[in-house]
């Protein structure tokens, strides 16, 4: 479009300056017969004022087609530093998304990467149940669940002054210290791989975090409200708990009591 708009104002820029010279030199002529009519010009003086005259006359030609020169030329370079400006645009842009694309990349190859190591983690858990059996990968989960139902159901506390917060947070901290080798490795690298996703300039971090959700089992969804409503999660883990509908898909009625789910900000269960 551009390359068409200038052609045609050159075509009429070199059309007028040839109709210029035309009645140009249709002027000079009738001059020259004006002044020296029906004559053959011989003597060199003569000739000396002929030039005198045509130099006089054809100067401002000269000056005026210098003029146009100059006119096409900061036109023609105008419209080249115009494509010029928006080649370089075009490469920017294109630049820019080949580097979102190495980032989104590399972000990827990285997140898979403690993702399996994630996954690692659960299938080399294990522990013990009842006298002789052994619980292994996520499977564990249950028996921890099981474990610190027992704990709670087991724990007395005082109704005058009972803090469903307060009271859980306690109960918990007793099965975490008698579990803490199995089940805190564990948690602190599901915390990990959720910050993660969470500091990154990645523009879909839910579509991730849906993908790490997508992992948890009902009783590992469960261990992991109870951890974030103590001590081990309640500061750092609970927020993104919150933050990234975690619990949507959570067992309700696996919760060992019925005023605990308050305790969580409703948008935890993508309510």
């Amino acid at each position: 479009m551009e390359g068409w708009f200038l052609r045609k104002h050159l075509w009429k820029i070199l059309l007028t300056l040839a109709v210029v010279a035309v009645i140009y030199g249709i002027a000079v002529i009738s001059t020259y017969r004006a002044h020296f009519p029906g004559q053959i010009i011989q003597d060199i003086s003569t000739w000396g004022q002929l030039g005198d005259y045509l130099g006089g006359l054809l100067n401002p030609v000269f000056s005026l087609l210098a003029f146009f020169a100059l006119l096409i030329t900061i036109v023609v370079q105008t419209k080249e530093l115009a494509i010029s400006s928006e080649e370089l645009k075009k490469s920017a842009e294109a630049l820019s998304r080949q580097s979102k694309s190495l980032d989104t990349q590399n972000f990827e190859n990285t997140f898979f990467q403690m993702l399996r190591l994630y996954n690692e983690i659960v299938k080399e858990m294990d522990t013990t149940h009842g006298l002789h059996e052994i619980a292994r990968g996520r499977n564990c989960f249950r028996v921890f669940y099981e474990n610190f139902k027992h704990y709670y159901q087991d724990t007395e506390y005082d109704r005058g002054s009972y803090i469903p917060s307060k009271h859980v947070d306690k109960v918990y901290m007793v099965f975490f210290k008698q579990k803490q080798d199995e089940v805190g490795h564990y948690f602190r690298n599901l915390y990990t791989l959720v910050q993660f996703v969470d500091v990154s300039d990645e523009p879909n971090k839910k579509t991730y975090i849906n993908i790490i959700r997508a992992q948890l089992s009902s009783y590992e969804l469960i261990l992991l409200f109870y951890n974030c409503l103590s001590q081990e999660g309640l500061e750092k883990f609970k927020p993104l708990i919150e933050k990234y509908q975690i619990l949507e898909n959570m067992d309700s009625s696996l919760l060992i009591g019925e005023d605990h789910k308050p305790l969580y900000d409703h948008t935890a269960f993508g309510e």
